[in-house]
């Protein structure tokens, strides 16, 4: 018998698992997405808008991560209606995710789900938000809530409420290490939502970047300016991507 090859830092099949998701058609999204849009950052935001970095070539473990999120929101909706509520997770007209839009259409986002018949209270319906965590970010969510331990989270349902005509959200999350579960009720905000809308349109209006979030990305405060894409234009004075939305 033929002794078995050492192991490779990446087996073939793994490699070959990889490459199928990598085979996979990558786009850019044309629309300002709603889940980002609580991002502090203005300029980030406009950047990503107008395509000036190049688009993320998504290796086959991150779009596999991705799937693997998909396939919490499943099982949540699995375990929603098999408790007896009734889980709206499809547009009956398209037979598609439910999606909103915003700002003449250049904001988009889509529903996990809308819920009607929870314990807490059966006869709302709430806007479902479902998300999982590593370990840490879980018991940050515990400590603190999702306002303040996600906040880009609190504004992508709050602003499916807005548009929706919604006064009630409920966030879902797992423990990906644990599987240990979490559930938050929130009330709806009109403030906070006109705010972010106004903020959408000043994005998409702006014909030149909007301000930095931080000036100094070197500084203490400025930690997330170091893993942001486009770091190289906003501080380097990188040339952008030639595209039709950096054409002047």
């Amino acid at each position: 018998m033929a002794p078995l090859p050492q192991l490779a830092t990446v087996a073939p099949t793994i490699a070959a698992i990889y490459k199928h998701y990598e085979d996979r058609e990558q786009w850019e999204g044309r629309t300002l997405s709603i889940s980002t849009l609580a991002d502090p950052c203005l300029r980030k935001l406009w950047y990503d808008f107008h395509w000036v970095s190049p688009g993320e070539v998504l290796t086959g473990q991150k779009i596999r991560l991705f799937a693997t999120g998909n396939i919490e929101e499943d099982r949540f909706i699995e375990e929603l209606r098999a408790i007896g509520c009734e889980v709206q997770d499809k547009d009956p007209a398209t037979g598609r995710q439910i999606t909103v839009t915003a700002v003449g259409g250049h904001v988009k986002g889509k529903l996990d789900a809308e819920v009607l018949g929870l314990p807490e209270a059966p006869k709302t319906i709430h806007v479902a938000e479902m998300k999982s965590h590593n370990d840490k970010s879980f018991r940050k969510l515990l400590k603190e809530g999702v306002a303040k331990a996600k906040p880009e989270h609190y504004g992508q349902f709050q602003m499916y409420m807005h548009l929706r005509h919604r006064d009630r959200a409920i966030y879902l999350a797992v423990n990906k290490n644990t599987d240990e579960l979490y559930a938050e009720r929130v009330n709806y905000d009109a403030e906070y939502c006109l705010r972010l809308i106004a903020k959408a349109e000043r994005i998409v209006r702006a014909d030149e970047p909007l301000m930095r979030l931080h000036e100094d990305p070197d500084s203490k405060a400025a930690f997330a300016c170091g893993w942001c894409k486009h770091k190289p234009h906003c501080h380097e004075k990188a040339w952008p991507r030639v595209n039709c939305r950096t054409c002047l």
